[in-house]
């Protein structure tokens, strides 16, 4: 390929170090559990608020509210039971009905806790990985893939042909939502690629179940389709949430150009469920690692 990926690889290096570790997510129920004949319904009432799915702009606010046909996820102790399809009560309403089939019995027991994890991905991934950092849309990717839900509850009973859950599903978001103005010289300045790293390097790449839900932390990356775009949306669960964090940003410009910056995030704005709009200021770099000039020419791949 061009030189360009060594360029850019030597800048990252010298930027961040990554710890991502790369392994396989959620057991499926083929792999994990023997199969039986027994298939089981679940009906329940479940209830987002603000700052959850699908997502939307408002002005300067982010609304949650449930879009038919959307996926859930339900797994006992990591194991994935199957999945349960929204039947949102209105337009723009943040109750639906879910419903769904699960299987075996054997896992489904009485008594035993669930987590519904939304979305309800095909790949059955909590990943924050691959974002291109679009604005939240209804049916975009980011309210698709990363807006991650989860609601606990305890199955009451299993038996003809249904499980029995009488508590209502009040899903908590498990990731603030941001959107980051890129400004040179206070003017908004569109980009194609950004990396970002964390100093308390508490950022989430991943999480998985391992005798309960645990987090891989590392670096992330934006690639934004076409030319770019002005203040990318990017989805962060930053298990930091007692220490003033500081961002740290490689940037491809819509210029093709590489620029760098760094952000302080106070303690009291980290945490989950939150929508955050800070300005990043920007400086073109020149010297790239090992005094190496650079320039970025084309896309990022």
């Amino acid at each position: 390929m061009k030189t360009r990926f060594l360029i850019l690889s030597l800048v990252l290096l010298a930027a961040c170090q990554p710890v991502e570790m790369d392994y396989e997510y959620q057991r499926t129920l083929e792999e994990a559990i023997p199969q039986d004949d027994s298939v089981f319904t679940l009906t329940l009432q479940a209830t987002k608020g603000a700052g959850t799915k699908a997502l939307e702009v408002d002005g300067k606010a982010l609304n949650g509210y449930w879009v038919d046909d959307e996926k859930v996820g339900v797994y006992v102790n990591g194991t994935y039971c199957g999945s349960l399809t929204a039947d949102a009560t209105g337009e723009k309403s943040v109750t639906a009905t879910l419903s769904g089939q699960l299987s075996p019995a054997s896992i489904l027991g009485d008594g035993k806790t669930i987590t519904l994890l939304f979305p309800g991905r095909d790949d059955k991934k909590w990943d924050y990985t691959g974002q291109t950092g679009a604005a939240p849309t209804p049916g975009g990717d980011l309210s698709t893939k990363y807006d991650f839900m989860t609601a606990i509850l305890t199955i009451n009973s299993v038996g003809n042909g249904k499980v029995n859950i009488t508590d209502p599903a009040r899903f908590e978001s498990e990731q603030s939502i941001y959107r980051f103005d890129f400004k040179v010289n206070d003017e908004l300045k569109a980009v194609k690629w950004f990396s970002l790293c964390s100093n308390q390097n508490q950022l989430v790449t991943s999480r998985s179940y391992n005798n309960g839900w645990v987090s891989n932390h590392g670096d992330l990356t934006v690639t934004l389709t076409g030319d770019g775009a002005k203040s990318p949306y990017v989805s962060l669960r930053n298990e930091n949430t007692t220490k003033t964090d500081t961002y740290t940003f490689m940037v491809v410009g819509g210029d093709n150009a590489l620029y760098s910056g760094t952000k302080d995030i106070p303690a009291g704005k980290l945490g989950n469920g939150k929508f955050l709009a800070p300005s990043v200021t920007l400086t073109q770099s020149t010297v790239g690692a090992y005094g190496i000039n650079y320039s970025y020419e084309g896309d990022i791949l």
